[in-house]
């Protein structure tokens, strides 16, 4: 995370990243990795997603969002899943680039303990009744893509888990 959207822009073109961090990539994965960048809010007191303490940050990006109906529908949320078993914080915002041809994205990052509770969430009643908070066609018109976890290196309980990210 950077200060600022110029900032990280300047690192993507910077020695550091073309020469080390890039070839670190290039032994991970064969194809360009696609980078985008969001405006991201902590929404509420203590949230450990993103690497703050959270081994697993669970990520969704919502395509073509309504602005309005959006914002309330997401401070409906984070009231909800802050009493899911395992969670252990929320952030997000808006995405600066095109995602699938859609702007008016956002991104959803919530922290959770393990990928099974966050996993075992979705196939609750409570989720199932509260999901259109954000499925809701008036609200995120093209639903969702790009649904995954980071793991975080620090987080022992991955080493050698298959499919795992490490950052």
């Amino acid at each position: 995370m950077r200060e600022s959207l110029q900032a990280n822009k300047d690192f993507l073109n910077s020695e550091l990243y073309t020469k080390t961090f890039r070839g670190a990539i290039d032994h991970l994965v064969d194809k360009e990795p696609t980078i985008r960048h969001g405006y991201i809010t902590e929404y509420l007191p203590g949230v450990q997603s993103l690497g703050k303490g959270a081994p697993f940050t669970g990520t969704a990006i919502y395509l073509d969002v309504d602005g309005p109906k959006w914002d309330e529908a997401w401070k409906k949320w984070t009231t909800i899943i802050p009493h899911v078993k395992g969670y252990m914080g929320i952030a997000g915002g808006p995405v600066v680039e095109d995602v699938d041809g859609y702007s008016n994205n956002f991104i959803a990052l919530v922290g959770w303990s393990t990928i099974e509770e966050h996993e075992d969430y979705h196939h609750t009643k409570d989720f199932f009744e509260k999901r259109n908070i954000l499925m809701d066609p008036g609200r995120s018109r093209k639903k969702f893509t790009r649904y995954g976890h980071i793991a975080f290196e620090n987080n022992e309980s991955i080493e050698g888990k298959e499919g795992s990210s490490k950052l």
